[in-house]
């Protein structure tokens, strides 16, 4: 991933850069690799958070173009990627500035506390997708990632 890691984007310039973003089309198709952006206390941060609340070896997101989506994990001595917690997916108005974003839902049977969040996500390239993370009631406090197409693990 060039561009977008190698400018090292403050949590609150990546919030920006996403809502600068234009709205997507459709939606994508794809596995799809976790980026982690900001800086490295909030990388760290982030990856103990998800290991507590059932993403622990979060490894990314296949996009199959329609209205599902599926959460990809590593597997210790494995090549294969483990499919866990699907989402529903559509294109509708972003709760952060009411213009188009792709989003991703989880669903009541989803594991505490994944049904109470929405990832949003933009295009920042043809192969890397600009997500943001937030408590369905919170959408101001959007925490950003990003996701790169065709990467291996």
């Amino acid at each position: 991933m060039s561009s977008f890691v190698e400018i090292k984007p403050s949590i609150f310039k990546s919030k920006e850069i996403f809502l600068s973003l234009p709205s997507p089309t459709s939606i994508p198709t794809g596995t799809y690799r976790v980026v982690w952006i900001g800086p490295n206390w909030f990388v760290s941060l982030a990856r103990f958070s998800l290991a507590l609340v059932s993403f622990q070896n979060w490894w990314g997101k296949d996009f199959s173009g329609s209205t599902r989506s599926i959460n990809l994990f590593s597997q210790k001595n494995s090549e294969a990627l483990l499919q866990k917690y699907p989402m529903n997916t559509a294109i509708t108005k972003s709760k952060l500035d009411g213009r188009d974003a792709i989003q991703l839902t989880y669903g009541k049977d989803s594991p505490f506390p994944w049904f109470w969040f929405v990832d949003e996500f933009r295009e920042f390239s043809p192969s890397i997708l600009l997500g943001v993370s937030y408590l369905k009631w919170l959408p101001g406090l959007a925490l950003p990632f990003a996701v790169e197409k065709g990467t291996s693990s």
